[in-house]
């Protein structure tokens, strides 16, 4: 059976509640509020000189008004925003497949290129992602490749998932980085926007 992977649920109303995830069934089940406490790399939060918890539905908050940005625009509904370690947004995404004809420009992709524009440097290593959905192959190895600290994501992707749903590429013994990885952030908002975008494309 594979190793239980263990992610921080944040939401408005309740911070310290924790998802186990188990990769062979790609399913999820809340439990019992974990507060400070570590479980290995795949752990509730640890702080590491990045933002603190309570800022987390914030960012969202931000990644999510991205995506309602996409969603005018007629793409898929994902944002992202990039955080450096005062918790500041220095980079902001969403998905423009649709509107630029680019098969690479996934929100969390958009927004990594304008945080290392910003800071004129492409090492991420302190800096926290916070986006919609889970990432996806792809964007999960421009994570690695930017070496970010933190991926933050709302919504698991049961298809396409490469954060613990489907794929677990951050965990992969391999890639040599280690990312902390927290996932169900605000997830009821940022999996209705999705739902209701696809029921209104099928309906359409």
């Amino acid at each position: 059976m594979a190793d239980l992977l263990i992610c921080c649920l944040v939401s408005v109303c309740c911070i310290s509640r924790a998802v186990v995830c188990e990769r062979s069934k790609a399913r999820c089940r809340t439990v019992e509020a974990l507060g400070m406490r570590a479980g290995g790399r795949w752990h509730a939060y640890k702080g590491r000189g990045g933002i603190a918890m309570t800022q987390y539905a914030e960012a969202m908050g931000e990644a999510l008004a991205q995506a309602r940005m996409a969603r005018s625009a007629g793409d898929v509904p994902v944002g992202a925003v990039v955080l450096d370690a005062h918790g500041e947004v220095i980079g902001r995404g969403r998905n423009l497949r649709e509107r630029d004809a680019d098969p690479l420009a996934h929100a969390e992709i958009v927004a990594m290129r304008e945080a290392a524009a910003v800071r004129g440097n492409w090492n991420l290593a302190d800096c926290t992602l916070v986006v919609t959905l889970e990432p996806c192959p792809m964007c999960a190895g421009a994570c690695l490749q930017t070496r970010i600290g933190r991926i933050v994501f709302g919504g698991w992707d049961a298809k396409l998932g490469a954060c613990g749903s489907v794929w677990d590429i951050p965990r992969d013994p391999h890639v040599g980085h280690e990312p902390e990885v927290y996932g169900g952030v605000c997830e009821r908002e940022c999996t209705a926007l999705l739902a209701e975008f696809f029921h209104s494309r099928r309906h359409a």
